[in-house]
């Protein structure tokens, strides 16, 4: 197979904001890219910085040339934004470094999160902002943890000292073991260790903290290596001579990274010379990592270790053949689109667009924020720039041509260029005959990444009159590409009421705020702005249910069998499910005497479904089924895997027709900025009061209404649940191994053990909100009593008001006439709450 790189335009993306650290321990960590734009700071949360006992904090600038006229930091509440304190950082030069300290002077609650900003004053007018989370977190020290990380991840990258990281493990057969995408404290030492291969670390990784309580703490860490993918594992280290004239040589070429520290493992790691260069030819792969941790009785513990690295595709060390493309290490639910005949495809790998042309054998790089590695890399020997390599943002493709044009979004933080330091939208358009990409419109959207995906995720299409159509929170939004103009198609649509086909020329939402039941349901088809109305029975509700292609699937449920309990927990049985297309043709349908479906999912194009009875106990699970779509195309591209001998599962585009090519050719497209082109500020409409965001891994995966769904979901991924007001409302493992309540100092009215949500609030008073844990785990109760929170459950046989626990017992208070506190073995406790439901409230301090 022959290669040839051909340059059509010089991408002229460049980073020019400074970065922010702050400084713990010596050491710099929680990287914070600068914005142009002061950002709705309720979910903007990159990192958390602890409050240290002194309630000194330092920060670093790494101005990159940049003259800086002035610092200044500011802390407020998310919740409402009230303001804690601000002031005037001093600042001095310091090993090539802005460095500047100030002392916080107010208190702020404890198990509350604040916004911490820093503005940095560029001069004429221009200021950046930077963002971080500040906990008072009761003087944890940090150094141990973040040492330990250091070493194991650079322990990781050399076969000799990686041995030391078997105790640590908990491998066994539930890790496949069969990519690098997907590493886990489950995977075998080999694995974390990375196989066959002889990786060289090109960019250092800077930790971020994500999560801190009392007994664990969680630090994300980002990092590029490089390999040669002909190098033979010699089982041989190199020479600590050879070692050192490797790290001279990236410390020559200028690394962009900021570390201070030095470690014993630094003299193991081998450190690529350059980036591009002669490293053209090896692979580079982005790695990040999660560790959670807990550091007891002078030895560290590994709780959680996630690892996904990823290849940036380059062209150049591809394997093709006549129907497959390989691209190596990479998600295997990667996006991608192609055009009517199957022969052009545009991909989405490791951040990056690409398009894939098989007739013509040519892979153009489309679009990126990072510099030109893997694409006429022999043009740079830079080191990579932090900067570019921001990963807070996605790539959409919107159109494939026949001809091999493309309509594609990005969207997030704009890391590099004309929109450099702001979050938003830019829809732009790729020409195949001139290789350049054109900026059509820019929206600049003063929300943080995670409320971007969130609601871009629902909903975002461009019809052929280039209209956009967006999902903000509550509406449908319409925006001209012609001249920026917008207008609202529709308002006042609760986000878990509303979807889209996957087409998303078409989207239905139901009247009200319950998902799981509503008298009307509203579709539209976008483009030709006709919509059609579902109304139910009378004595009856409806549940849109998804998008099979552009049919609605939604259920009929009867209003006697919408059972609400004291909890407020609702359990619904849809007795029929219809599959409708906007003409009111009904294209398939379900139902079972007896039996109704009680939940549903979508795999591919099949609908799942849950079968239930129902008696006088409620709905009791009896079996499952499904409803297949079976519409396909006949040029359908499709994504596979391939086993490779060194790096193990990689991923290839497989294609409808064969094409010989013999010369896989590469480029890369000029992006051109509109100069005067459209910019247009949409008004963002409010989210909802009360919200419970879920964390998990360090990174925001799901934001709900329902208390009791978000605890379950972070107590099942190892999370942690903030409410509306960034409190703290359940940390997975965060509780001692005994606590007792004082009985005496519990509300009266808790003291009947009512399981009821109106008279518990009545009887804990406005300082408290009330929160639902049914469907939980009986350990987490405990993280509510450890905190001095009662916990009222549904017992075997009564009402049971929890009051304390030990390693062997609940403790519960007897509210008849002994009114004594008895032990429960959690062997009864445990039988007990599995066969009522798991039913319990608690409370929490109100914000």
């Amino acid at each position: 197979m022959n290669r040839k790189t051909t340059v059509q335009k010089t991408d002229s993306q460049e980073a020019a904001l400074p970065l922010a650290y702050m400084l713990i321990d010596g050491t710099a960590v929680n990287e914070m890219t600068g914005y142009t734009l002061e950002l709705g700071e309720e979910e903007e949360r990159e990192s958390l910085t602890p409050l240290p006992t002194d309630r000194t904090l330092t920060v670093e600038l790494q101005n990159f040339d940049r003259q800086i006229q002035g610092l200044s930091y500011q802390v407020t509440s998310p919740s409402d934004g009230s303001l804690v304190e601000n002031g005037q950082i001093r600042t001095q030069a310091q090993d090539g470094m802005l460095r500047g300290s100030f002392t916080l002077q107010n208190t702020i609650r404890l198990d509350q999160e604040y916004s911490l900003r820093f503005t940095a004053d560029l001069g004429n007018g221009k200021n950046v902002y930077y963002y971080t989370r500040l906990l008072q977190a009761g003087g944890m020290d940090l150094g141990n943890y973040l040492n330990f990380t250091e070493n194991f991840y650079k322990s990781a990258l050399n076969k000799q000292s990686s041995v030391d990281l078997v105790d640590y493990l908990e491998s066994d057969d539930t890790a496949s073991n069969r990519s690098f995408f997907d590493v886990n404290i489950h995977s075998s030492l080999a694995q974390v260790s990375w196989g066959d291969t002889e990786p060289e670390l090109v960019q250092q990784a800077v930790p971020t903290i994500v999560a801190i309580n009392s007994t664990t703490v969680s630090i994300r860490m980002k990092y590029i290596i490089c390999m040669d993918p002909d190098q033979d594992v010699s089982g041989q280290t190199e020479s600590s001579a050879d070692t050192a004239a490797d790290a001279s040589a990236a410390d020559e070429a200028g690394e962009s990274v900021r570390s201070d520290s030095t470690s014993e493992t630094d003299q193991n790691v081998t450190y690529a010379a350059d980036y591009g260069g002669s490293d053209s030819q090896k692979e580079y792969y982005t790695v990040q990592e999660y560790y959670r941790l807990r550091y007891s009785q002078d030895a560290m513990n590994l709780l959680d270790f996630q690892r996904s690295a990823e290849q940036i595709f380059n062209p150049a060390l591809a394997d093709f053949t006549a129907t497959t493309l390989n691209l190596g290490v990479q998600d295997r639910m990667l996006q991608y689109k192609s055009n009517q005949a199957g022969d052009i495809t545009a991909f989405v790998a490791n951040k990056e667009l690409w398009v894939y042309n098989q007739s013509a054998g040519k892979a153009v790089r489309v679009f990126s924020f990072r510099g030109n590695i893997g694409v006429a890399a022999a043009s740079r020997s830079d080191t990579p720039d932090n900067r570019q390599e921001n990963s807070s943002h996605e790539i959409k493709i919107e159109q494939v041509s026949e001809n091999g044009d493309i309509t594609f979004l990005v969207y997030g933080y704009m890391a590099a260029g004309s929109h450099e330091g702001s979050m938003g939208l830019m829809v732009c358009r790729y020409q195949a005959e001139t290789g350049a990409v054109s900026e059509e419109v820019f929206l600049p959207l003063a929300q943080s990444f995670t409320t971007l995906s969130r609601n871009i995720s629902r909903l975002c299409y461009i019809d052929g009159s280039n209209q956009l159509y967006l999902f903000l929170n509550s509406e449908i939004c319409r925006i001209s590409l012609e001249d920026g103009s917008y207008s609202i198609v529709q308002s006042g649509i609760e986000p878990e009421c509303f979807m889209a086909a996957q087409s998303e020329g078409i989207a239905a939402w139901m009247e009200g705020s319950d998902p799981l039941q509503t008298d009307t349901i509203t579709w539209m088809d976008l483009t030709t702005g006709k919509s059609r109305q579902l109304q139910a029975a009378e004595g009856e509700k409806l549940r849109a249910l998804g998008f099979a292609g552009n049919d609605l699937a939604y259920g009929k449920e009867k209003d006697e069998n919408i059972l609400t309990d004291a909890l407020g927990n609702v359990e619904a049985g849809m007795y029929e499910i219809c599959i409708e297309n906007m003409d009111g043709e009904v294209k398939k349908d379900f139902s079972r005497d007896g039996q109704y479906v009680t939940d549903v999912s979508w795999e591919n194009s099949s609908l799942n479904m849950t079968l239930s009875t129902l008696g006088e106990g409620g709905y009791t699970v009896a079996g499952t089924d499904h409803i297949m779509n079976n519409s396909s195309g006949e040029n359908t591209v499709t994504v596979s895997t391939v086993s490779n001998a060194r790096v193990g599962e990689q991923v290839t585009l497989v294609f409808p027709q064969s094409e010989q090519t013999e010369n896989l050719q590469s480029g890369y497209a000029e992006l051109l900025t509109a100069e005067n082109g459209s910019e247009t500020v949409l008004e963002w409409p409010p989210a909802e009061d009360k919200l419970f965001y879920v964390y998990t891994d360090g990174q925001l995966v799901s934001v709900t209404a329902s208390s009791a769904n978000a605890i379950v979901l972070a107590d099942s991924e190892n999370g942690f649940v903030l409410n509306s007001a960034q409190q703290y409302v359940y940390e997975r493992g965060n509780w001692n191994t005994t606590a007792m309540l004082d009985v005496d100092r519990i509300s009266s009215g808790l003291l009947s053990a009512p399981l009821d949500a109106r008279k518990f609030q009545e009887a804990v008073g406005d300082g408290y909100e009330v929160i639902n844990l049914t469907g939980s785990e009986e350990d987490v109760l405990k993280y509510y009593l450890n905190k001095g929170y009662p916990v009222v459950a549904q017992g075997s046989s009564a009402v049971w008001l929890i009051v304390g626990y030990d390693t062997e017992n609940f403790w519960i208070y007897d509210a008849s006439a002994d009114k004594k506190v008895k032990a429960i073995a959690t062997d009864d406790t445990t039988k007990a709450f599995e066969e009522t439901g798991k039913k319990y409230l608690t409370c929490v301090s109100a914000p």
